[in-house]
């Protein structure tokens, strides 16, 4: 994690001093390795350091050909650094060692945009290229390092968060209606817009072209098959996912300081520390101290103790357990609000704090996550592609297997939805228009014109994809969606608040093409054996107690207990003014009666939760918005 800016007029005007000053200054949380600019005539770029390695404080940016033809800035951690230094080690200006930031241009002048193909790692970066006068900027294909950007017929700015392009004046302070109607209901779907109008993020896997012309972006990252990838048994594909979540995670262990790594003792986070325990015990030699970090609910019954501890006895790491029982709201709400740029989901934002403080104490600047686990080996539903193989008795064996399993719908009801999920595409658009009209459920608080305008539609995939079974598309729907994307962005801009870098082994390029070649034919395991693939992959590293474990733990409870005690304090905090800012969203006297009611039924109650959190502290970010404005710098200055 570091932090960039840039900024570039197309009229030729030259950028005024402190501009780019100012911008880096608005994440200078991210630089704590120092903050470094240049402009040279219409371009400035800049660039917030976090060192992860001992020459990295040393390596300036932006980084520039020799002949000042090309200058980059990048957040980036490229896994495949090897493999692009034997194609460029030739290359004469590239230093050794080559920072990433050097890497990627060197790329970039050997094989132009192209090069993305190229890339596996997580970054965020822009190149200004005086020969075709333009900006070109890329994201990595899951969104782990953010990029924003605000452009009009003048200027182009970029950065790593939306509060640097709100310093200057022109950028007005104002929400964005949509973005902000999505998060009163929970379900993001936004890609390319962000709360503040005007304000914009590069999407994951998208490059993004800015000339005087105006912007343009593309996806580049586009996992289609010539055709599934045909291996002699089930053990083979599990095998080759095993060879390549080792390097995934060995690639990421890449750093002069200690690194934490969370245990909950679910199968995703205890795969990863069981990989990195064998890697450790093939070869320790340079590789940075672990430190086990393991969030605990005491009393709770979303507290996986026992679980972390069978995990922790079969590691060579120390282990620490952080203690989020209480309840405590931040000191400051608004504050935290301000590290995200917008209102959170999060509904319990002080986690963060707990597990950046005990990162700090160790002097880990890394914490490795289980993020991604769900969404890259979760077993799709089987049914449908059974069905459009003509298999119907296998389907519905499938079908009644996971009817009975807690939590999934009856099975008349996984039937029907198998039967529409296998028609073809045509088949199911002309029976969507007879099917009866869904409650959108909308909350009693949104604004009565905003509740009957909102279209709760399904978003799309990103288009120009096919694969030969629905198995394949629903991975790649869970990867491309908005959501998760969001929550990635989220959690990012919280750890960066700490200068801490998150890195998640499951957001891997070639780890989820080989789970998106594979055919569902071979994967197809009974409901009840849960991420089998991923199962059969760490076969010999797990206690039988995490392969075994069928429950997974539900935080509602938590969150409903958290709620009760934080109601007075939210209340009293929301009706200490009688300004309404949230008047044109929802309305000030519902909320406030939510507010003041009892805790609701828990059966039913989370989204309703979720909705009443999300209304509260929409309030307090649109209060804080004056502290955006009061940034702003003074044209006349």
């Amino acid at each position: 994690m570091s932090g960039i800016a840039g900024i570039v007029h197309w009229d030729g005007r030259p950028v005024p001093d402190g501009h780019l000053g100012r911008m880096l200054e608005a994440i200078r949380h991210r630089g704590p390795d120092g903050i470094v600019g240049e402009s040279s005539g219409s371009i400035a770029l800049g660039c917030a350091r976090l060192a992860m390695r001992g020459e990295e404080r040393e390596q300036a940016q932006p980084v520039w050909l020799p002949d000042r033809s090309c200058a980059i800035v990048a957040d980036s951690r490229l896994y495949n650094r090897e493999e692009l230094l034997e194609t460029l080690g030739g290359v004469e200006w590239l230093l050794r060692p080559a920072s990433d930031a050097a890497l990627l241009l060197a790329a970039y002048e050997h094989w132009g945009a192209e090069m993305v193909q190229r890339l596996n790692g997580d970054f965020a970066f822009a190149i200004w290229d005086s020969g075709k006068q333009r900006v070109f900027a890329a994201r990595d294909p899951f969104g782990a390092k953010p990029l924003f950007f605000w452009a009009d017929e003048h200027t182009f700015r970029f950065g790593s968060e939306p509060k640097q392009l709100l310093i200057f004046p022109e950028v007005a302070v104002e929400p964005e209606d949509h973005v902000v109607v999505e998060h009163l209901l929970g379900i993001p779907k936004a890609r390319d817009q962000t709360f503040f109008r005007g304000v914009h993020r590069l999407r994951p896997a998208h490059v993004l072209m800015a000339s005087a012309d105006g912007v343009s972006e593309r996806v580049y990252w586009q996992p289609v098959q010539a055709g599934d990838l045909e291996l002699p048994s089930e053990k083979d594909y599990a095998e080759r996912f095993r060879v390549l979540f080792k390097q995934s995670i060995e690639s990421r262990l890449d750093t002069d300081w200690p690194i934490g790594a969370q245990l909950s003792g679910g199968l995703d986070s205890s795969s990863i520390v069981a990989m990195a325990a064998e890697i450790y015990g093939d070869a320790p030699e340079g590789l940075p101290q672990i430190q086990i970090l393991s969030e605990t609910y005491a009393g709770l019954a979303c507290d996986e103790t026992p679980y972390i501890e069978v995990m922790s006895e079969a590691l060579p790491f120390c282990s620490r357990r952080i203690d989020c029982a209480a309840f405590d709201l931040p000191v400051s709400i608004e504050t935290e609000l301000w590290k995200e740029d917008g209102p959170t989901t999060e509904l319990t934002p002080d986690r963060t704090r707990r597990n950046a403080e005990a990162l700090s104490s160790l002097k880990a600047r890394v914490l490795l996550t289980g993020y991604g686990g769900d969404e890259l080996t979760w077993d799709p539903e089987w049914a449908p592609d059974l069905l459009r193989h003509g298999q119907i008795l296998s389907a519905v064996g499938q079908a009644w297997q996971l009817s009975r399993l807690p939590g999934e719908d009856a099975l008349p009801t996984i039937l029907t939805r198998s039967l529409v999920q296998s028609m073809p595409e045509s088949l199911r658009a002309s029976l969507a228009g007879f099917r009866p009209r869904r409650d959108k459920g909308l909350p009693a608080h949104l604004n009565p014109e905003l509740r009957r305008n909102f279209d709760e539609g399904e978003g799309a995939v990103a288009s120009g994809i096919e694969f030969n079974s629905m198995a394949q598309r629903t991975v790649l729907r869970w990867l491309a969606d908005p959501l998760l994307h969001w929550n990635l962005e989220r959690l990012e801009l919280r750890y960066a608040s700490w200068a801490r870098e998150l890195r998640h082994p499951f957001f891997d390029r070639r780890l989820a093409e080989l789970v998106l070649a594979i055919p569902f034919s071979r994967r197809v395991a009974p409901p009840s054996r849960r991420k089998a693939l991923l199962q059969e992959a760490m076969q010999g590293l797990l206690p039988p107690e995490i392969v075994q474990r069928r429950s997974q733990v539900v935080f509602d409870a938590y969150f409903l207990e958290a709620w009760r005690q934080w109601q007075p304090t939210l209340w009293e905090v929301i009706h200490s003014s009688d300004e309404w800012l949230s008047e044109p969203y929802t309305d000030r006297e519902k909320v406030l009666t939510l507010l003041k009611a009892p805790r609701p039924d828990e059966a039913a109650s989370m989204r309703a939760l979720s909705q009443i959190w999300a209304a509260v502290n929409l309030e307090l970010w649109l209060r804080g918005l004056s502290r955006y404005s009061a940034a702003q710098y003074d044209e006349a200055s």
